[in-house]
């Protein structure tokens, strides 16, 4: 683990809750060994062959595997034995007689046949069924034509109301076990029914262990933790004990592997932990970024020991036309590698609030091509409690001095504003302007520099959203307003009708967009004693009971009638990702999207469209290999394939913009009722007319005008006011400020002036 040095003492940073500005690093980074790496060895299959699931026979390991056969237009299956020691196979084909029957599971009986899970769906009676057969010499026979009648659990409606089977196991006694999402039964090798358990709220999985004990992992919503992994008792013919997991959101959402070493393995989708219940610790035993593993990539996993796993692969091969790309299958034989046989490298060390897997897909990217750095993973909502956020527990170990290289400020929210007021992160110009290799041009440097903090841009903002309000032009007095207009115009409306969807949060929607025309962040001048704030708060306190759209017109009303009929005036969309999106509420509200005007949030100057950062990365200004970490941020702006992956909103990259036109210009869709569907790109006219007879709604061929419409909104935008060091923290200010006024126990003026002196006091001391 890296030393991490602050210039303040952890007693000075709680004191006075901010860091040091910006200075000098003396100590020079040094290599280091990464933990938790295997290496990986690929099992030689036959080409085009699938690996889906495992199951132990003995010394074997047994594998599902299917291939596509195009001459005969048919799924071949067969189960694979491989000798783990050795890494020998044999197969075995499977035969399956209809082509609308597939195998969903299988299991391995004591004298060595395979009972097959098979689900087979009937055209004419569009009805499922699951039967079991039994493999053996290579022939195939059915023991159960269908397997639904022995459950006696009602299904769970989580897939649409019917039966949904999941797997078959075999565990001690040879006794068979199928799980559906509502339970599971329990035959005996004769197939006669032994019980049934029940889990109405969902299954996850059902193991066998190599002694034969079978194991469920499944939720239970009236538990103190939704997830449980009970084991099942024969002899008392129900649940028996259970394993208790670790208490994090992770553990729920995890899986679970059985093997010598630990009771069980926790996979993560970060690593992969041993778990013995007595002691309640996880000890980490392999990390997938470490080992270059791209999880995302990874179909079954399946645990030989502490130190060795086999994985079925299914890795997206790309090319740079987008239409030229084919999946390649591999089984892998990952093995721990000794530290004492570990390169070391400078490590660059990356917190996030979750595991993302696109951004997991690029540092094992960036880390293949680099020869100095490796990028690390530390995924905070794995640390994350009840009573502790992933926000807070970091801000917790950066004031301890354990301080990353570099953040993830998606989803750090309520932290955020704060790591910017403290100096946490270093000027990125001053990166750009090292970097002789590094072209301004290949940014879109006015959207950026919205993202400034006193001139200096402490975040990448990689991705960006913009947000507005539509409103058909007859409904509004131009394309902007004021506060000042927007109240008049507000205020005006007819009794039986409603500003927007749902304008419950009046004061808010107001304040983010409009924060700046009552308080000046560099000086703490304010005016919200002014008459303009009185309006503001006296229009909110009316509009606070108002509720949404079908609290006023019912459930059965429609939202787009509503629109179109005059009775909703306003569409305010705060989340646009993509030119489509955009064309959806467009619609919703007309037929003739040329009737709709960008009205925007009130305030003045600029458009009214606001712009959030949806995908952002900083530098600690303490980091040690800032170099490793500024060439990191180039590699997710720049590389094709993190757009690919990413789509939390408009690129900042121009190259990757461009890419966005091309994907988005020439798109068939059909915006119906309250919704869109899209179809995807170039059709021939019999093609789209075809389409068009059985789609309905309106029909819209995506232009190079639609999308400049959007991307022009961010030349004007303004950064909503949560997105400033101090905006947050004012906005709670006037919230609780205000509570006391909207319930009527204290007066509009004396509301004014205590929100005069707490902000004027706030913005002054921090300016």
């Amino acid at each position: 683990m890296k030393t991490r040095l602050l210039a303040l003492t952890a007693a000075v940073m709680l004191t006075f809750g901010i860091l040091s500005g910006c200075g000098e690093v003396t100590e020079e980074p040094v290599r280091e060994k990464l933990e938790h790496v295997w290496r990986s060895t690929e099992i030689e299959l036959r080409e085009d062959v699938s690996i889906s699931s495992f199951a132990m026979a003995g010394d074997n390991v047994l594998m599902q595997a299917s291939r596509y056969d195009e001459d005969a237009e048919e799924m071949i299956y067969s189960v694979i034995a491989l000798d783990p020691e050795t890494l020998e196979m044999s197969e075995q084909p499977l035969e399956i007689e209809s082509q609308d029957t597939s195998m969903r599971s299988f299991a391995a009986m004591s004298d060595g046949s395979l009972l097959l899970l098979m689900q087979s769906y009937d055209m004419e009676s569009q009805q499922t069924t699951y039967s079991v057969c039994k493999s053996q010499n290579g022939e195939t026979s059915v023991l159960i034509d269908d397997v639904i009648p022995l459950f006696e659990a009602e299904a769970s409606d989580r897939y649409g109301g019917g039966m949904y089977l999941r797997s078959i196991v075999v565990g001690a006694n040879d006794n068979i076990y199928i799980s559906a999402d509502s339970s599971t039964i329990v035959l005996d090798s004769s197939l006669n029914k032994l019980y049934e358990v029940e889990h109405p709220d969902g299954l996850d999985s059902c193991t066998a262990t190599a002694d034969g004990s079978v194991y469920l992992k499944y939720y239970d919503f009236e538990g103190p933790s939704f997830m449980k992994l009970s084991r099942l008792d024969d002899a008392a013919r129900g649940f028996g004990e259970d394993i208790t997991l670790p208490d994090n959101n992770a553990v729920n959402n995890a899986d679970l592997y059985f093997a010598e070493g630990y009771d069980v393995y926790i996979d993560t989708d970060n690593s992969v932990y041993g778990y013995n219940a007595a002691d309640g610790q996880m000890v980490e035993i392999c990390n997938w970024t470490n080992s270059n593993i791209i999880r995302s990539d990874v179909r079954d996993v399946f645990m030989l020991d502490d130190s060795r796993m086999l994985v079925s692969n299914s890795e997206v091969i790309e090319s740079d036309d987008p239409e030229d790309w084919h999946v390649e299958e591999s089984l892998l034989l990952l093995e721990r590698i000794p530290d004492e046989e570990l390169p070391e490298y400078y490590i660059v060390e990356l917190a996030v609030a979750y595991m993302n897997y696109g951004l997991q897909n690029q540092i094992v990217k960036f880390n293949r091509q680099s020869e100095e750095y490796r990028v690390t993973l530390v995924d905070w909502s794995e640390r994350q409690t009840e009573d502790m956020s992933s926000d807070e527990l970091l801000s917790r170990e950066i004031v301890a001095g354990n301080i990353p290289d570099m953040i993830i400020l998606t989803n750090f929210g309520s932290e955020k504003n704060n790591w910017v007021a403290q100096g946490l992160f270093c000027d990125l110009y001053e990166l750009m302007n090292n970097d002789e290799s590094f072209d301004e041009s290949s940014l879109d440097m006015e959207v950026l520099k919205k993202f400034e903090t006193d001139g200096k841009l402490y975040e990448m903002v990689m991705y960006y959203t913009l947000g507005t309000i539509f409103a058909k032009a007859e409904n509004v007095p131009g394309d902007s307003w004021t506060i000042a207009e927007f109240l008049d115009w507000a205020e005006a409306l007819p009794d039986g009708v409603m500003i927007s969807a749902s304008y419950s949060t009046a004061l808010n929607t107001i304040l983010w967009s409009s924060l700046e025309e009552f308080v000046d962040f560099e000086t703490g001048e304010c005016s919200f004693d002014s008459e303009l704030f009185g309006r503001v708060l006296e229009f909110a306190k009316n509009q606070q009971d108002v509720g949404y759209w079908r609290d006023v017109f019912g459930d059965d009303a429609s939202q787009s009638e509503l629109y179109r009929d005059n009775k909703i005036m306003l569409c305010e969309e705060m989340n646009i990702r993509e030119t489509t999106s955009m064309l959806s509420s467009m619609y919703t509200m007309t037929d003739n999207i040329d009737d709709i005007v960008f009205v925007g949030y009130p305030m003045s100057g600029g458009n009214g469209a606001l712009i959030y950062p949806s995908d952002s990365i900083a530098i600690c200004d303490k980091s040690l290999v800032k170099d490793g970490a500024w060439e990191f941020v180039k590699y997710l702006l720049f590389n094709d394939s993190y757009y690919k992956y990413n789509m939390s909103g408009l690129p900042i990259s121009t190259k990757a913009m461009d890419k966005y036109r091309e994907s988005e210009v020439g798109m068939n869709c059909v915006f119906e009722e309250n919704g869109w569907s899209s179809w995807g790109g170039d059709m021939t006219e019999e093609e789209l007319e075809e389409r068009l007879q059985y789609e309905t709604g309106t029909y819209h061929k995506v232009t190079e005008a639609d999308v400049d419409r959007l991307v022009s909104l961010a030349g004007d935008a303004r950064l909503r006011a949560t997105a400033h060091p101090l905006g947050q923290q004012i906005i709670d200010i006037i919230n609780e400020e205000t509570e006391m006024y909207f319930a009527g126990e204290k007066s509009l003026e004396e509301t004014q002036q205590v929100i005069q002196s707490r902000v004027g006091i706030y913005v002054s001391e921090r300016s």
